[in-house]
């Protein structure tokens, strides 16, 4: 019976999993073809400036969101009743209004001196959209949470796939026929953004009531404050590379370290996908005792991130100057170093996100922020030592310094909750790749022969090893046809 149990967990799962992974290959697709039309179009002082705002409006938006949303999804995904969700949805609603507003204020009055700080004073009106980019993406981000915590993981991929196809369509129009320039890219953004807010607020269901519960807000903020001040180091490891770039080296090389990052950036959307679905079917698998399946997803999710990224990584190695050539133009040349060392974080980062978001899941929110103070202290530190004499490759090899303190201190917390977090499932796949590395690096030049030889080498260790099995393929696969079969079913909640 447990068994049977843990086979339709997995099921729903892995069904709910493609359904969103469907919509974020359209958004990394659609994206993609975008950015390479702006490598083309906008040059890259102004694609720097432009990567200035949507940091001020993320970073904004993330300060006054004081937790609520993982808080939001994990509420609503406990069999809340209807009356319940409503009014966590719209004391939420209400609640990020006013923050939102107040976050508005207080990049207005700071804007001249900060852009000033960074050598783009000339772009100082720009920051007049701040305020009306941060209250739609407080509320789109909130709309996203309730979806995620009612299981509606169609919907997610609906509402990407609106987003997607309207920020592609108004890029044509406004930057690529209008030639507006960096102006272009802030209306692209806008107009997007606030018809996938629209889209959610249609899938969600869930009438908008002016209503507010103070008890339950305390309740939401209680779980929140903790994720929130993890949000805060997390951004500030994350993102102050990209600040330093910018003054120590100006907006060009904040647009070269930039497009290092778009190839990660987009492959961490698609893991945005996985979580979207991982975090709330954890949240239910602990909150039921179930621990034994808990762990074993967890594990089963590492190990196949781990294979799955290190080829990605691999590619990389191969390819990364014609990729990025092919993407962005010869331009962006300067970005291929820092492309290499970030495409290895990411797979570090990944791990990272989903022992952090397990640790949330088992109840656990005021740990994350102890594991990430860490993070910071090592990144930032590296960040001012290793950024002036090695640019933004320096940025890059901060962030995996940093990841690498806090994956054993992730699996020690989890650990601490009899879950048995496995260190064999993701160094093994490192393992093989730093195998193949120092060959590869003591060759002058690899033919394709020789680069297909090298993937092939990686197969063959990742299965002797057991990093990727037959049963992985077989599961897979027949979950892929199952999901086909049940595509046409109306969305439900799990059980």
């Amino acid at each position: 019976m447990e068994e049977e149990q843990s086979g339709a967990t997995f099921s729903r799962f892995f069904s709910g999993t493609l359904s969103t992974g469907f919509g974020s290959v359209f958004i990394i697709v659609s994206g993609f073809i975008g950015v390479m039309l702006t490598a083309r179009w906008v040059p890259a002082e102004e694609i720097g400036v432009f990567v200035l705002v949507q940091l001020i409006v993320t970073f904004m938006v993330g300060l006054t969101d004081f937790g609520l949303g993982l808080t939001v999804t994990q509420l609503i995904a406990q069999k809340q009743t209807g009356t319940e969700k409503h009014l966590i949805l719209n004391t939420s609603i209400i609640f990020r209004i006013a923050t939102a507003l107040i976050g508005s204020m207080l990049a207005l009055v700071g804007k001249r001196i900060l852009f000033d700080f960074f050598g783009a004073s000339l772009y100082t009106n720009l920051l007049v959209y701040v305020p009306i980019f941060i209250l739609i993406e407080s509320l789109l981000q909130l709309y996203q949470s309730v979806l995620e915590g009612l299981f509606k993981f169609k919907s997610i991929a609906l509402v990407g796939f609106i987003t997607g196809i309207s920020n592609f369509l108004a890029l044509l129009v406004l930057v690529g026929y209008f030639k507006l320039g960096i102006m272009g890219l802030i209306f692209v953004r806008l107009t997007s953004r606030s018809i996938g807010l629209l889209a959610s607020f249609f899938t969600a269901k869930i009438p908008f009531r002016f209503e507010f519960s103070l008890a339950k807000l305390k309740q939401m903020l209680r779980f929140g404050l903790p994720l929130y001040a993890n949000y805060i180091l997390d951004f500030t490891f994350n993102q102050a590379g990209t600040f330093i770039i910018g003054a120590l080296l100006g907006p060009a090389n904040i647009a070269f370290f930039e497009y290092a990052r778009k190839i990660p950036d987009s492959l961490e959307m698609l893991y945005n996908a996985f979580r979207q679905v991982y975090f709330p079917f954890l949240s239910k698998l602990f909150g039921t005792g179930r621990k034994g399946e808990a762990s074993h997803m967890l594990n089963h999710s590492i190990r196949l991130i781990s294979f799955f990224g290190i080829f990605g990584t691999l590619v990389a190695l191969l390819f990364g100057e014609e990729i990025i050539v092919m993407l962005f133009s010869e331009e962006f040349l300067p970005s291929v170093p820092a492309f290499y060392v970030l495409m290895i974080n990411l797979t570090l980062i990944i791990i990272d996100h989903t022992l952090g978001y397990s640790l949330v899941a088992v109840g656990e929110s005021n740990k994350p922020i102890l594991i990430n103070s860490a993070r910071a202290i090592v990144t930032l530190g590296a960040y001012l030592l290793l950024i002036k004499p090695l640019g933004i490759v320096g940025a890059a090899i901060s962030t995996i310094l940093g990841t690498i303190i806090a994956n054993p201190i992730n699996i020690y917390f989890l650990r601490r909750k009899q879950v048995e977090a496995k260190f064999s499932t993701f160094l093994k796949p490192f393992a093989i790749f730093f195998a193949l590395y120092v060959p590869a690096n003591l060759l002058l030049t690899m033919n394709w022969w020789m680069k297909i030889a090298a993937f092939l080498v990686y197969l063959f260790l990742a299965f002797a090893l057991s990093v990727i099995t037959l049963d992985d393929i077989t599961t897979i696969t027949h979950e892929f046809k199952e999901f086909l079969k049940r595509r046409r079913q109306p969305e439900s909640a799990a059980d």
